[in-house]
């Protein structure tokens, strides 16, 4: 009951905000400017994803255990998103990597990027991916920072027909159930659920 109340506050404050915001900004014509990026300083930014996705150790597993057969190192439990210290930060960082995808100028860089796709997202390993959310003491985790990230991973890579990594990243299956977990103020997530396409 308090996970609730506190979801649902979090959700009245990101309406009020929104409310605020669209109601107080003062409406001009100005034009901001875009962030101009130097030669290969986007080959330099996604240094940070890559370099930490296959990083397993330290880890914070931030899971609720059924019994002592749910134990398990992350890469076993988290075969595709292991890394970067946490799940939601693994999930965020194949993200950043597919959103720079088109502005990469780096032909090894790019193919480090593929590998880790065709390496990480296996049948199999997705199929584990999601039997980690089907364990009765796992249905709120990473929930819903965490689904928010994977939304947007998802809503990126279909956005990016033909590319060498949408064959096997159709994965989420988002249900109704209970909405608590990683950061309990659920306004990203609630942005991402609304951006991504059912």
């Amino acid at each position: 009951m308090r996970i609730k109340l506190i979801t649902l506050l979090g959700l009245l404050a990101f309406v009020f905000f929104m409310l605020y915001e669209c109601t107080s900004s003062p409406t001009t014509n100005e034009y901001i400017e875009p962030v101009r990026f130097q030669t290969g300083e986007i080959d330099k930014l996604v240094q940070l994803p890559l370099g930490c996705i296959d990083q397993e150790w330290p880890n914070k597993l931030n899971q609720t255990l059924d019994s002592a057969s749910e134990m398990g190192v992350p890469a076993a439990l988290h075969p595709v998103f292991y890394g970067c210290f946490d799940w939601h930060s693994a999930v965020h960082s194949h993200w950043t990597m597919v959103r720079l995808w088109p502005l990469l100028e780096n032909e090894k860089t790019k193919q480090d990027i593929i590998n880790v796709f065709v390496n990480n997202f296996t049948e199999e390993n997705i199929q584990l991916e999601m039997d980690y959310f089907q364990r009765s003491s796992s249905n709120g985790w990473e929930r819903p920072y965490g689904w928010g990230w994977l939304l947007k991973l998802c809503a990126e890579i279909n956005s990016m027909e033909g590319e060498p990594w949408n064959s096997n990243t159709a994965m989420v299956s988002i249900n109704d159930g209970n909405y608590a977990g990683e950061h309990w103020l659920a306004s990203f997530a609630v942005a991402a659920y609304t951006d991504t396409p059912r």
